[in-house]
């Protein structure tokens, strides 16, 4: 029984010690520098010729309010508390004073995904690629999270203040001067007399602002045009009201007459053989990084064997215990 005992503890001294040891094996380094993910930007748009974002304080807390958000729900979105746009929150969070300001925004997540792996993957399609290359932006924030999981949610926000200088379009001296391209804040049309609201979008607007503008739902104003997505082109016509039913106007005749019907103003849009070269909040459906794209890391599948040797020396230590107190007795 001695013998049996001191075979028990040395087990139990065995498991305290992988125990110890667990998590250790699983600390490694997970990312998740908001700083980082800045700098990898700024160095990849400098190997393009391009000036670095400015790092904006008030930016820096918006995104990373946003990362937070993102490992909240566990899954990438664009889509803020209250479902608010960067542009929104930039603007709730303090950036540009009250000033008419506009923004953009990548995402991605991953298991254990780098700042340099972020930038990376966000190299691979145009909507992501065009904010890492945009010369109409001047400052950005950063935001990374780790979850429990090791997946790190990262955002950067690319904003500007409307009106103001953009040294992002500085040119040589002498060279003249860029017509920069103007930006409008979403004026609400007069309904006309038979009842409908048709609004021309300028620069800089998308449906977002739009529908908010005029109180309507973003599902609203795709319906009303038959949208199945949210890209809009300046210039475009977007149904905000259909027009009220005719009203039949009374005869004096015997038979009643139908007078014709007005006509309902559709909206036209003009085909593009490919999307603007500079986006527009929220223009277009921008593709997240899954963890399925992330290798599993070797550390927690380490992990997990540990802790099944773990029971199973235990349970083999209980086992012994039994028998030894079986052949006692039948000593």
């Amino acid at each position: 029984m001695e013998r049996v005992s001191k075979i028990l503890r040395a087990l139990v001294f065995l498991a305290i010690i992988i125990l110890i040891l667990i998590p250790a094996s699983s600390s490694v380094s997970q990312g998740g520098d908001p700083y980082a993910l800045l700098d990898a930007v700024n160095q990849y748009r400098a190997a393009n010729g391009l000036a670095p974002y400015q790092m904006n304080s008030v930016l820096m807390i918006s995104a990373q309010s946003q990362s937070n958000y993102q490992a909240s729900l566990g899954t990438w979105t664009h889509t803020g508390p209250g479902d608010t746009d960067e542009t929104q929150r930039a603007s709730a969070a303090g950036y540009g004073g009250g000033a008419s300001i506009m923004c953009d925004e990548n995402v991605a997540f991953g298991l254990k995904l780098s700042a340099q792996g972020c930038v990376e993957v966000w190299t691979g399609d145009a909507p992501h690629l065009n904010n890492l290359l945009s010369t109409r932006y001047v400052e950005a924030g950063t935001g990374a999270t780790t979850d429990a999981t090791g997946r790190v949610f990262y955002t950067l926000d690319v904003c500007f203040i409307v009106g103001s200088i953009n040294p992002n379009l500085a040119l040589p001296p002498g060279t003249p001067s860029p017509t920069l391209e103007p930006f409008f804040g979403v004026q609400t049309v007069t309904p006309a007399a038979d009842g409908s609201v048709v609004h021309t979008v300028k620069a800089g607007q998308n449906l977002n602002l739009i529908a908010t503008a005029y109180g309507i739902t973003l599902d609203e104003i795709k319906k009303l045009n038959n949208l199945t997505n949210d890209v809009i082109q300046p210039g475009d016509l977007l149904i905000i009201r259909a027009a009220s039913p005719a009203t039949p106007t009374l005869e004096s005749s015997n038979t009643p007459t139908r007078p014709p019907a007005t006509p309902t103003r559709r909206p036209t849009r003009t085909p593009t053989s490919q999307p603007p070269a500079s986006l527009t909040p929220q223009e277009s459906a921008r593709p997240s990084v899954t963890p399925s794209q992330i290798q599993a890391d070797p550390g927690d599948v380490f992990g997990n064997v540990l802790l099944i040797a773990v029971l199973l020396l235990v349970i083999a230590g209980v086992v012994m215990v039994v028998l030894g107190g079986l052949m006692k007795r039948r000593s």
